[in-house]
């Protein structure tokens, strides 16, 4: 039952993750450290908000290296993409850590969505779940972003002038 729901989660999101990229040009490997930081975050500002200062500086720690450490430089993300592009399953999608570790996830994502709508200080702890499952969808290949797009048509081009028209 878990791993049918568990399934029928990573394919509504992959389809999700999918359409994100379409718009931003940024797969779901890049989505999910997106994701990542966000939530620590949305830690940062909880713990400011209740004046903890050890809690925001071990977060304000934890989003700075998680930063460069994680921005498309994961040897694991070139290789799930490398498989991906092959035909294969994304690796993640099948181990057995990744899989009891969101079967945990889903049992508790009810609780915490409930939490998440009470406040959103703790929305932090969905955007950690959904990074666990973003890292197990399957990339789609590189493509270019359709916001990226309209914001180049809106900036008009130069005219160039040549030696004839002078």
């Amino acid at each position: 039952m878990v791993s049918r729901l568990d399934d029928w989660v990573l394919d509504k999101l992959s389809w999700l993750a999918g359409k994100v990229q379409i718009l931003t040009g940024y797969d779901c490997l890049t989505q999910a450290h997106y994701c990542w930081r966000l939530g620590w975050l949305f830690y940062a500002i909880r713990d400011f908000y209740r004046k903890e200062s050890l809690g925001l500086v071990l977060d304000v720690a934890m989003i700075l290296m998680s930063t460069p450490l994680q921005f498309r430089t994961d040897p694991n993300d070139d290789v799930v993409r490398s498989a991906v592009l092959r035909g294969f399953r994304n690796p993640r999608r099948i181990t057995l850590f990744d899989k009891l570790l969101r079967a945990l996830y889903i049992s508790v994502l009810p609780v915490a969505i409930i939490i998440a709508s009470v406040s959103l200080f703790h929305f932090q702890g969905i955007l950690i779940v959904l990074y666990a499952w973003l890292r197990c969808c399957d990339p789609l290949p590189e493509t270019g972003s359709k916001i990226r797009e309209w914001m180049d048509s809106l900036v008009p081009k130069p005219q160039t002038v040549t030696a004839n028209e002078s």
